[in-house]
């Protein structure tokens, strides 16, 4: 994987860069100060398309105490949000995008890298942990205003180290809500699970079996907060 400034005119004017991957590009080029997001994008397209050795979900995973919680990102529900600010109070990041999940060994993989932070969450980290070391800021990408916060060095001495599922907790962020956590059923999680799966129909058999083994393995549940990440934090900790 690489990314190459565009020839041509746009290696003058209205500068570009492409994406690459084994050679090829697969996307149509973007303004050169887009090239950080841009390379994060392309990552995210080559394991979704490859690693297909696992069960790929769209969620945010770490672990603490040997205790690893999958957050799956439902839009606007705060799920990068709120693994930033987790990852900012001592947990360890395994993936604030893609859970690989390995249902031979009833194992999730670790693929840290920085976490991207997405318009009104750039500040609301700020605000929550004023060390964060959040990157330049890029705006009007096809995601909006985006950075990319720094992972701590533990979590990436650690990214050859897998840990077992024990809890999936599906974050809701609404101003209004109680902040409470409460058990959801096993088998609401899986129809979640599996509609931000990016590969559970592609697996067929082996993707039911896998997402079927992993409700086994894991509690499930849903956390309601009202933004205050404080909180947030401190009920997931509790349940941990």
């Amino acid at each position: 994987m690489c990314l190459r400034q565009s020839k041509g005119i746009h290696r003058y004017f209205r500068k570009q860069v492409n994406f690459y991957a084994d050679q090829l590009a697969p996307f149509k080029p973007l303004p050169l100060d887009q090239a950080f997001p841009f390379f994060e994008w392309g990552l995210n397209w080559c394991v979704a398309q490859n690693c297909h050795q696992f069960l790929i979900i769209h969620a945010g995973v770490l672990e603490k105490n040997g205790v690893a919680i999958i957050m799956p990102g439902f839009p606007g529900a705060g799920k990068s949000t709120l693994t930033a600010a987790l990852m900012l109070r001592g947990w360890r990041l395994l993936s604030d995008e893609l859970t690989l999940y390995d249902w031979k060994t009833n194992s999730l993989v670790p693929i840290p890298r920085p976490v991207s932070l997405k318009n009104d969450s750039i500040d609301i980290i700020r605000q929550f942990d004023s060390n964060a070391q959040i990157g330049d800021v890029v705006k009007d990408t096809q995601k909006g205003t985006v950075a990319h916060l720094k992972v701590p060095g533990h979590s990436i001495q650690k990214a050859q180290q897998s840990v077992s599922p024990r809890f999936i907790v599906i974050p809701r962020y609404d101003r209004e809500a109680d902040n409470e956590v409460r058990k959801v059923p096993d088998g609401t999680t899986f129809m979640r699970m599996a509609e931000l799966s990016f590969n559970y129909g592609i697996l067929g058999v082996d993707g039911f079996n896998a997402m079927k083994h992993l409700m086994r393995e894991s509690s499930c549940y849903e956390l309601s907060y009202n933004g205050d990440l404080d909180i947030g934090v401190g009920m997931i900790d509790g349940l941990a």
